[in-house]
């Protein structure tokens, strides 16, 4: 039905006197909404990610298609316009016409060519995004009982950087030694509401550090008020604590570290290059499963474990700030489905040592 109308809408316009200046309108804009279309539809076959009509129009690709078409039209109109030279003007003042003509035009397509450029180059997201690095305290007694081997989790750091490219992770083997920090710093960190998250910070902008950071620490933490927390966050710079889960069975500490460092490093990656993102750390009585929707605690983090997945609005946020590379990759390791694949959990049992017997 649509199309019998669009045929007749065609048929009533090609009689009108004005078709002849309509017809490469017409033509322009079919052509600038079927590439639209074509790139969503590459963006769904090259990367699995299906953004919604209005979330494409929102998005940083519709935004270059318009640059592009928008640049594209502005040129077109400075070849057409500026006249026509009289026919009896002389052949000097015709050259003369005509050179200026063209030196006004070229101008008039630099001009062009570099605005364009310019806001091609704001709506583009980042091009590359920092690799993370990662440094452990070494595990206490209860997370040996558990069966916790660090190697362990560093294989399933080496699996990580062997899953995606849009970025890296470095395992620092020197342990964690916070006496190393500079005795200033050390004092300083004492006084600080989050010492953990002042400790690493410290430890990151010493000379032998390195940020981003993520610190794996087996003790517990909490705020001055003794707000619960599985991570601490700032900057550049999470330390996540392995120690309480020691209380759940399922799921296992591997897949409780695998994804806060994959949801930490998302955090510093938006922290550092998406100044709109605000980390949405609070307690609600309605949640979605956001990785950012709520502080986790016992009640919340274990089912965001077991249902770990980025949510429409973060994946678009991500889509937006790092591309859908990105975005893609993020969604599939926050999945988890990588590390329960069974040639992995083959590999991590013939690392991982089983728990000492009391």
């Amino acid at each position: 039905m649509l199309g019998e109308m669009w045929r007749s809408l065609l048929g009533y316009l090609e009689k009108q006197p004005y078709w002849s200046r309509l017809q490469p309108i017409l033509l322009f804009l079919f052509l600038y909404a079927g590439t639209a279309v074509v790139v969503r539809q590459y963006v769904e076959w090259q990367y699995g990610l299906s953004p919604s009509p209005p979330e494409f129009l929102r998005s940083y690709l519709f935004k270059q298609v318009s640059i592009v078409f928008l640049c594209a039209a502005a040129a077109l109109l400075m070849l057409w316009s500026g006249g026509r030279r009289a026919a009896d003007a002389p052949v000097a003042t015709s050259r003369r016409w005509l050179g200026t003509r063209w030196l006004w035009r070229a101008a008039g397509l630099i001009l062009v060519a570099g605005v364009g450029m310019q806001l091609w180059l704001l709506v583009t997201p980042a091009a590359t995004v920092a690799d993370v690095r990662i440094k452990l305290e070494p595990p206490g007694r209860d997370l040996a009982r558990l069966g916790f081997d660090p190697y362990g989790f560093v294989y399933l750091v080496y699996e990580l950087n062997r899953q995606q490219r849009a970025w890296h992770f470095e395992v620092d083997l020197d342990p964690f030694d916070p006496d190393l920090l500079a005795s200033r710093d050390a004092k300083a960190c004492q006084a600080d509401p989050l010492p953990p998250l002042c400790i690493a910070a410290a430890y990151a902008a010493s000379p032998g550090g390195a940020s981003p950071l993520i610190l794996i620490t087996h003790k517990t933490f909490a705020t001055p008020v003794g707000r619960y927390y599985y991570w601490l966050h700032g900057g550049a710079v999470s330390v996540i604590s392995a120690s309480d889960w020691q209380r759940f069975q399922e799921p296992s500490i591997y897949d409780y570290l695998a994804y806060s460092t994959i949801a930490q490093s998302i955090l510093i990656h938006l922290d550092a290059a998406c100044r709109d993102f605000e980390e949405r750390h609070r307690e609600d009585r309605v949640t979605s499963g956001d990785i950012f929707q709520f502080q986790p605690t016992p009640q919340l983090m274990q089912p965001a474990v077991l249902a770990a997945h980025l949510s429409r609005p973060m994946q678009q946020l991500l889509f937006n700030c790092f591309g859908p590379a990105y975005a893609a990759d993020a969604e599939r390791l926050l999945s988890l489905d990588w590390l329960h694949a069974d040639r992995i959990q083959q590999n991590l049992r013939k690392i991982v040592k089983p728990p000492p017997t009391p």
